[in-house]
């Protein structure tokens, strides 16, 4: 595993994919704060919001990893999702570990 993440700078799609995962939790979590002040959310409503908002971040990096491999692929290099996979890894764990606290706790 870590001789894979070593090749094509995977590492580097690593940390970008959870650091955008991160910022983008962040800023929804700014925007749905907006709103808490004037809508009261239930518990189920606030766990609703947390997964939609873990997916929507996901989303949001799967499609930028994507956009650097065509960036690439324009430039005359090659598409690899293997660097897209690597970029998403983290913020799919990340969903599935937010996603499966809302449900237990």
């Amino acid at each position: 595993m870590l001789g894979w993440l070593k090749e094509s700078n995977r590492m580097l799609h690593l940390k970008a994919g959870f650091i955008l995962f991160v910022a983008c939790i962040i800023m929804q979590g700014f925007v749905i704060s907006m709103y808490n002040i004037r809508i009261d959310f239930t518990q189920e409503q606030s766990d609703a919001v947390m997964v939609t908002m873990s997916v929507a971040s996901f989303l949001c990096v799967f499609f930028s990893m994507c956009s650097v491999e065509y960036i690439q692929k324009a430039a005359g290099g090659r598409w690899d999702w293997l660097d897209v996979l690597a970029g998403s890894v983290a913020p799919v764990l990340l969903t599935v570990v937010i996603a499966v606290l809302t449900v237990v706790l």
